[in-house]
C-alpha cells in the first residue's frame, strides 16, 4: 500500500528532505504526460513532462503489466512565451508554473487492462521523484487536439469533430487560451460532454461551455476542484454545436493537459447503490440528465443489474440501456459483503455486520442515522465514503452510544474528504452512527451519494512504505536512531516503514528488503516489535556501488494469534545518490541590482567546487522559479575549469514589471562518472537567488501605422515602406540595427537598416517574396538591436499590414 499516515508523512519529510545529499541538491520532479491517457490495447507515443530531468534520468512505471520505452533524451527547457501575468496576478499567482523538459517515450497497454490510473516515477543520481499519473480509458476512440482540423470561417477558431464518440487529449498551453470544438448532430437526441477528474500534474480548474453555432450559450459548468464535470443537453439533427474549455482563471501552461469525452446518449452522474455484491442481482437507481425522456432536466431510472461473480478488477464498468440510448460505462465497486440501499426504515433497523449501505443527502443539514449492535472487544471499521465514488459530498460521521453521548467522531481521512474510524465498543450495547455533509452543495442533491460500511476488523496488518528511499554513495551506514532522537532521523539512508495493526494484531512483524540496486545493502531483516507501528531501516552503499535506481520490494511477515501467517509486500524506489560537486551563489545576495527592460543583464555569480572537483560547471536556469519570470531567460552557460566567478547573461524583456523585484534561481550541472564509469549529471540548486530591480527600457521603437503604405516599383513586386521612430536613453550609444524579426521572415524580406546616434526616424522597406497570395490582413514584427557593454539591447514592435490599392 502507498497510503502514509500524516505523522509518518512529516517524519518522511524530515528523514529524506535534509540529509547529506546537500540541502540544495535537486531531485527530478515528474509533472504531466501528453497525451495524458490512452485506450487499453494500444501503444501510444507520449511526452513525459518533468522538471530538472537530466540525460541520464531513469523512468519507472509502477505496474509490471505496462511497458515503458524511452525514445530519446530530455528536451531543452520549454520556457513559456507571452502573454504573461502582471500586477497582483503576477505577484500572487498561487505558485509559478515550473519550466519543464519533455522526454519522448512509448507506452504499451494490455488489451485487458481495466480503466484506471497508471503511476510513474523518475530518478537520477540526485534522487527520486514523487509519483505521476497516466490515465487508461474505457476503450472509446482517442484523438489528439492537433488531429482535429480547424473549422473555416469560425470565430473563435474551433476544431472540427467528424464523428462521436471520441476522447480528445488537449492542453491549455497559453494564458487566456480557450479550446473550442465543433460538431454537427447526426440525429435528434442527447449529447454528453464530460471532462474527467484531471490527472495529477494538471492544475486546471475547468470551465466547460456548450454553445450553438451563433455562440449562444446553452449550458455551462465550472469546477473549483479537480473532480469530474459533465454536461448533457438535447440536440437537434443537422444542427451545429460547440464546446469551449478554459481555465477558471484563464491560466495556461504545458502542464494543463485534459481529456475531453464527447458521446451520443445520456450520462449517469450517480447511482444508488454505488457498489454491488459479486454474483448478486440488485435493483439500481441511476441519475442523470434526461435518462427517461431526453429532456433537459435531472431524471432517474431503475434497472435490474446482475453483478459478475468473478472479475480481475475490484471495479465493473457496464453501459446501461435507456429509452434515449446507451449511457457511458458506469463504474461500480464489486463487494464480497451484502450491499443495501437506504430506505425509510433504514433508521429503525439494525445494520448487519459486515454490510454496506448506499445513502443520499437530499436536503441541506440532513443527518442520516443508522443503528448497529456492538460486541465487546470486537473492533469495527466504519467508513463513510463519497469522494471515492465521484460524489461532491464532504462527509463527517460520529458514533453515539445508548445514552446519547458522542463516543467517536471523524471528519476527514488523510488526503481525502471521506470520513472513517476504527471503533472499539466498550459494552454490548446498541450504537448509532450519524452521517452528514459539510460541503454546502446546494444543487443536484441527487448526486450527494455515499456508502457507509461497517465491518469487523480481523487480526491483520497493512504495510506502508515511502514514495522513495535514498542513500549516498560511499556514506557510512546510519545507525537506527532511538525514537527520542529525532535529529538522527534527518539523515539520509533511513527508510521509514510503518504498519497499521488491525483488530488488535499485536505480535512482532519481520521486515525484509529485496531487489535492491547493485551494491546497495541493508540488514537481512528488521523487526517491528509488538505494539510498535514503525521502524527506520538503514540502507547504505559503498563507494563502488551503482548509481542507478531500482524498484525494491519490502516484505512484512507476522503471525495472528491463531498462528496463521500474514504477509504483505510493497514497492519502493531506492535511489543511490551521488554527492554534489558544485554550488553557485549570487555575488550580491542582499539587494537587487538595477537592470533595464529590453537589455541583457550580466548577473555576477560565484561558484564553489566540492569534493575536490576541479572541472567545468554548467549553469542553467532552475526549473522551479522563485516567482513568475515574465519571459526573463538565460541560456545554458559553461564555466571553464578553475573559474570561480562569472557573469550569467539574463535577457529582460520589454514587458517585465517595474513595480516589483524580479528573482531568478540557477542550477549547477556537473558531468561526473560514477564508480562504474557511467557519466552522471549532478544538479545542485542555487543558494539564495539573483534579485533585480527592473527599470524602463534603454531602447524603444514604434511604427506610425497611418504612414505605412505600398509603393509600386517598375517590374518588381510592390515594396512596403514602414516609417519607424527610434527612442533611446543617453545610456545607450552606438549603432542600432532595424530589421524584420525572425518570426516575420519567410513570406517577407527587408534589408536591415543601421541607425546612428543622431537619427530618430528611419524607413524600412519590406518586400513580399512568398509564393502565396498577399494576405489581406495580418501583422509583421520589427526588431531593433543595439549593444551595451558587449551585450544586446532589444526592442520590438508589431504593426498591421495595410491593404494594397488594387485589393
Amino acid at each position: 500500500m502507498r497510503g502514509i499516515p500524516v505523522a509518518l508523512t512529516i517524519l518522511l519529510m524530515l528523514t529524506f528532505g535534509n540529509g547529506p545529499t546537500a540541502t540544495a541538491q535537486q531531485r527530478p520532479e515528474v509533472g504531466y504526460v501528453f497525451p495524458p491517457g490512452a485506450a487499453p490495447g494500444t501503444t501510444v507515443e507520449v511526452k513525459l513532462g518533468g522538471y530538472d530531468f537530466t540525460p541520464d534520468t531513469q523512468f519507472f512505471v509502477l505496474d509490471e503489466r505496462i511497458q515503458l520505452e524511452v525514445l530519446g533524451p530530455p528536451s531543452e527547457q520549454l520556457h513559456p512565451g507571452p502573454p504573461h501575468w502582471f500586477g497582483p496576478k503576477a505577484v500572487n499567482s498561487n505558485k509559478p508554473f515550473l519550466v519543464p523538459r519533455e522526454v519522448p517515450a512509448r507506452l504499451t497497454i494490455p488489451a485487458n487492462y481495466p480503466p484506471s490510473v497508471i503511476h510513474w516515477q523518475a530518478a537520477n543520481a540526485n534522487g527520486a521523484s514523487e509519483v505521476g499519473q497516466f490515465v487508461v480509458g474505457n476503450g472509446l476512440p482517442e484523438r489528439l487536439e492537433s488531429e482535429c482540423n480547424f473549422v473555416s470561417n469560425s470565430r473563435p477558431r474551433c476544431r472540427k469533430i467528424s464523428e462521436l464518440p471520441i476522447v480528445i487529449s488537449g492542453c491549455l498551453q497559453k494564458k487566456e487560451e480557450i479550446d473550442c470544438y465543433e460538431w454537427t448532430a447526426p440525429e435528434t437526441g442527447l449529447i454528453s460532454v464530460v471532462l474527467p477528474a484531471c490527472p495529477v500534474g494538471s492544475p486546471i480548474y475547468p470551465v466547460v461551455e456548450i454553445q450553438d453555432r451563433d455562440g449562444n450559450r446553452i449550458a455551462d459548468v465550472t469546477a473549483t476542484t479537480h473532480r469530474e464535470v459533465s454536461l448533457t443537453i438535447p440536440v437537434t439533427a443537422e444542427q451545429t454545436y460547440r464546446v469551449q474549455l478554459h481555465d477558471a482563471d484563464y491560466r495556461g501552461d504545458r502542464s494543463m493537459v485534459y481529456r475531453l469525452h464527447l458521446r451520443h446518449g445520456p450520462h449517469v452522474t450517480a447511482t444508488v447503490p454505488v457498489a454491488g455484491t459479486r454474483g448478486q442481482t440488485q435493483t439500481v437507481r441511476f441519475y442523470g440528465t434526461g435518462l427517461q425522456t431526453g429532456a433537459d432536466k435531472m431524471e432517474s431510472i431503475e434497472r435490474t443489474v446482475r453483478f459478475p461473480e468473478t472479475s480481475e478488477s475490484e471495479f465493473w464498468h457496464p453501459p446501461i440501456k435507456t429509452e434515449v440510448g446507451l449511457t457511458q460505462p458506469v463504474r461500480f465497486e464489486l463487494s464480497d459483503s451484502p450491499e443495501h440501499t437506504e430506505t425509510k426504515s433504514s433508521t429503525s433497523q439494525r445494520r448487519p455486520i459486515p454490510s454496506a449501505i448506499t445513502g443520499q443527502i437530499l436536503e441541506p443539514y440532513e443527518v442520516d442515522e443508522y443503528r448497529f449492535q456492538a460486541a465487546p472487544e470486537q473492533p469495527l471499521s466504519i467508513l463513510a465514503e463519497a469522494e471515492r465514488f465521484g460524489s461532491p459530498c464532504d462527509l463527517s460521521l460520529e458514533i453515539v452510544d445508548a445514552t446519547g453521548n458522542v463516543v467517536a467522531t471523524n471528519d476527514d481521512l488523510p488526503s481525502r474528504t471521506d470520513a472513517g474510524l476504527v471503533f472499539q465498543p466498550k459494552s454490548e450495547d446498541e450504537y448509532r452512527v450519524r452521517v452528514w455533509d459539510l460541503s454546502g452543495t446546494s444543487t443536484q442533491r441527487e448526486r450527494c451519494v455515499y456508502r457507509l460500511s461497517i465491518t469487523t476488523v480481523e487480526h491483520d496488518l497493512t504495510l506502508h512504505v515511502p514514495i522513495r528511499a535514498e542513500t549516498v554513495l560511499g556514506a557510512d551506514p546510519v545507525a537506527t536512531p532511538k525514537r527520542t532522537n529525532p535529529k538522527a532521523r534527518e539523515k539520509a539512508g533511513l527508510m521509514v516503514v510503518s504498519i497499521e495493526r488491525l483488530g488488535g494484531f499485536s505480535g512482532n512483524v519481520t521486515l525484509t528488503v529485496s531487489d535492491l540496486p547493485d551494491g546497495v545493502q541493508t540488514a537481512e531483516s528488521t523487526t517491528i516489535p509488538a505494539k510498535e507501528s514503525a521502524v527506520s531501516i538503514p540502507i547504505w552503499c559503498d563507494a563502488n556501488a551503482t548509481s542507478f535506481a531500482k524498484l525494491a520490494t519490502v516484505r512484512a511477515i507476522g503471525n495472528r494469534e491463531d498462528g496463521t501467517r500474514v504477509e504483505r509486500t510493497a514497492k519502493v524506489l531506492v535511489a543511490p545518490v551521488m554527492k554534489p560537486r558544485a554550488v553557485v551563489k549570487p555575488k550580491y545576495p542582499d539587494g537587487g541590482r538595477t537592470v533595464y527592460r529590453g537589455a541583457t543583464y550580466p548577473a555576477p555569480v560565484v561558484l564553489e567546487r566540492l569534493e575536490d572537483y576541479t572541472g567545468e560547471i554548467e549553469l542553467q536556469m532552475a526549473a522551479r522559479p522563485d516567482r513568475v519570470r515574465q519571459g526573463i531567460i538565460g541560456g545554458d552557460l559553461t564555466v571553464p575549469a578553475g573559474v570561480s566567478a562569472i557573469d550569467f547573461p539574463l535577457f529582460i524583456p520589454e514587458w517585465v514589471q517595474i513595480d516589483r523585484t524580479s528573482r531568478i534561481v540557477l542550477n549547477t550541472v556537473v558531468q561526473v562518472p560514477d564508480p562504474q564509469g557511467n557519466v552522471r549529471s549532478l544538479v545542485n540548486r542555487m543558494v539564495r537567488r539573483i534579485t533585480m530591480n527592473v527599470e524602463g527600457a534603454l531602447l524603444k521603437i514604434a511604427v506610425d501605422e497611418e504612414q505605412v503604405h505600398w509603393r509600386r516599383l517598375d517590374d518588381r513586386e510592390d515594396l512596403l515602406e514602414v516609417p519607424i521612430q527610434i527612442r533611446r536613453t543617453p545610456k545607450l550609444t552606438g549603432p542600432v540595427q532595424i530589421a524584420l524579426a525572425n518570426d516575420s521572415a519567410g513570406e517577407f524580406q527587408a534589408e536591415p537598416v543601421i541607425v546612428t546616434d543622431d537619427q530618430t526616424t528611419v524607413i524600412l522597406r519590406i518586400q513580399h517574396v512568398g509564393q502565396k497570395t498577399m494576405p489581406r490582413d495580418g501583422a509583421l514584427t520589427i526588431e531593433a538591436v543595439g549593444e551595451r557593454g558587449g551585450l544586446p539591447v532589444r526592442s520590438r514592435t508589431v504593426f498591421t499590414l495595410p491593404q494594397r490599392d488594387d485589393d
